[in-house]
């Protein structure tokens, strides 16, 4: 059955805590990879016209003014043609999309105004691909197997990166997904046209009687730090919930969306001191990392970059150090509980 609502997962390993049932694309739904024409980003596979390229991944100045990334650094671009071919991109999901079940996902999408690019039914020509397609969300038992189509958009108009929200509810199991952009029927002929992905969300479970979420979603705003005073107040109060799970390496995540169309699987009190953080550029903070251990000190600074990077943030304010629990320090922290994880002061 086809429920669309016209109108964002981490590959590393993660906690859940208190979440509705998820399943997570297994890697790269931010389509990130180095700007490239005609490879599919990596851990996702081609599913589009054997006789035509693969998509684009972008923002590459070769195709024209291509926006920036609505999350990390690239996104990928998917083509529509005159001549009725078109672009897909497809991955195997680590758990089976359920018959029966319904379940809420998000993609941020855009078009954009200029996409050059070469056409095989126009030889020694490039054409301008710039007109609105609609995404198509396939569910398959087998690589690229269109077997049951799950959610469809209207046409995408917008220059802006918007999120498309789909209802879907499988009739079959099924195993993999395809995203195909596909021109608009009501159109009449097919056209040349581009359709922008990036920030792809995790498949949240949902209640079929009431189309709702089984569990709360955590809504975030980013917090406002127009002074240090403020962010320290800020830090005083969300960094003691920084917390590492029970194998003391990996912070605790939980999934979360903010007012600006984003969302995480991620640590939400980490995420609210960066983003304070990023705005005041001139400060900076040193963070301190409570372990005996040298190993879990540097296991425990890896993770927290990674995990900022992942949030689309940069780590390049703070500065990490080893505390080890007991032991004073000539400044004092910010905060100085107990069973604290991490501690900040400014530097």
């Amino acid at each position: 059955m086809i429920r669309s609502i016209a109108a964002v997962l981490l590959s590393a390993p993660f906690f859940l805590f208190a979440q509705p049932t998820t399943i997570i694309l297994p890697g790269n739904a931010s389509f990130e990879d180095l700007p490239q024409h005609s490879k599919p980003p990596r851990s996702w596979f081609y599913c589009g016209s054997r006789d035509e390229t693969p998509p684009d991944i972008q923002p590459n100045t070769i195709f024209g003014n291509t926006p920036e990334a609505f999350h990390g650094t690239t996104y990928v671009g998917l083509v529509g043609r005159s001549n009725g071919t078109f672009e897909a991109i497809g991955q195997r999901l680590p758990s089976y999309l359920r018959a029966g079940s319904c379940y809420q996902w998000k993609i941020m999408a855009a078009r954009s105004d200029e996409y050059i690019s070469p056409d095989r039914d126009h030889p020694g020509e490039v054409i301008n691909h710039n007109q609105a397609l609609i995404l198509r969300v396939w569910g398959g038992t087998n690589v690229c197997e269109r077997r049951e189509l799950l959610a469809q958009s209207g046409p995408v108009h917008t220059t802006e990166w918007q999120p498309l929200v789909f209802q879907l509810n499988p009739s079959q199991d099924q195993a993999f997904i395809i995203l195909e952009a596909f021109y608009d029927e009501s159109a009449g002929d097919p056209y040349s046209g581009n359709l922008l992905l990036d920030h792809a969300g995790p498949f949240l479970e949902l209640d079929c009687p009431t189309g709702e979420i089984r569990e709360g979603i955590m809504q975030l705003s980013p917090p406002v730090t127009g002074d240090p005073s403020t962010l320290e107040a800020l830090v005083r109060e969300q960094g003691p919930q920084i917390r590492f799970g029970d194998n003391h390496l990996q912070l605790e995540r939980s999934y979360f969306e903010t007012s600006d169309h984003q969302f995480f699987i991620s640590n939400p009190a980490l995420w609210q001191v960066m983003t304070g953080l990023t705005q005041l550029p001139d400060t900076r903070l040193k963070v301190g990392i409570v372990t005996r251990s040298r190993k879990h000190y540097v296991d425990r600074r890896n993770t927290l970059r990674l995990t900022i990077r992942e949030m689309g943030l940069s780590d390049h304010q703070l500065i990490f150090v080893q505390v080890r629990p007991g032991r004073q320090t000539r400044k004092p922290w910010w905060y100085t509980h107990e069973d604290a994880d991490l501690l900040f002061r400014e530097d």
